[in-house]
């Protein structure tokens, strides 16, 4: 059920985003084989690879080993542990399970202006310092898949206290949930980046109710 709740947080907030989520949680295999069967199962998904003459196209990366469907449409794959995040229509995915670590180390992993930025969300909807940070640190990955600049901006848009967060980095709106995994001790941070679209305003994202 974690697929169609991230996918329809994020239409809530921006309708027009074309995106589908799969989540596979398999302690049996090695991630890289669930990368491929996320990858196969998007691609099965597209009206132009299925149907009784289809033929079944092998999962493609590029050189730096970033995934590529047939069709073009842009994907990104994470992991934690035995789980596996895929997503189609986004630029940038990450999962991270909220780790406890004092504000000193927080401070060191995000730098300065993102330790700051995980306070901010941290005191908005009174949510402890580690899923803050850990939100922040989720967003930051998504950045990197996107292929964003290191000192990218990245700034607070909405925070809700019913585990939603939105951050903004140009052009991009990234959304992160805090998710309890009934195989995962800990809470789970999924992060997805999706680029603007259409007639979606991010300065609006205060005024909406999700």
């Amino acid at each position: 059920l974690i697929a169609p709740y991230l996918e329809r947080r994020i239409q809530e907030v921006i309708p027009t985003a074309d995106i589908q989520v799969i989540v596979d949680w398999d302690e049996t295999v090695e991630r890289r084989e669930r990368s491929d069967r996320a990858l196969q199962l998007f691609t099965s998904f597209d009206p132009l690879t299925r149907g009784e003459n289809s033929i079944q196209i092998p999962p493609f990366r590029r050189p730096d080993g970033k995934p590529q469907l047939p069709n073009g449409k842009a994907v990104s794959v994470a992991h934690s542990g035995d789980l596996t995040l895929a997503v189609s229509g986004a630029e940038g995915c990450d999962v991270e399970a909220v780790e406890s670590r004092t504000p000193t180390i927080w401070r060191d992993l995000l730098g300065v202006e993102r330790f700051a930025l995980a306070n901010i969300i941290s005191q908005q909807i009174s949510e402890n310092l580690d899923t803050a940070a850990t939100r922040v640190w989720v967003a930051n990955e998504c950045l990197k898949k996107a292929g964003a600049m290191v000192n990218a901006p990245l700034v607070l848009v909405e925070s809700t206290a019913d585990s939603g967060v939105w951050l903004k980095s140009g052009e991009s709106a990234i959304g992160c949930f805090v998710v309890s995994v009934r195989e995962v001790e800990k809470p789970l941070v999924f992060g997805v980046l999706v680029r603007k679209m259409g007639e979606c305003n991010l300065g609006q994202l205060k005024s909406l109710s999700y």
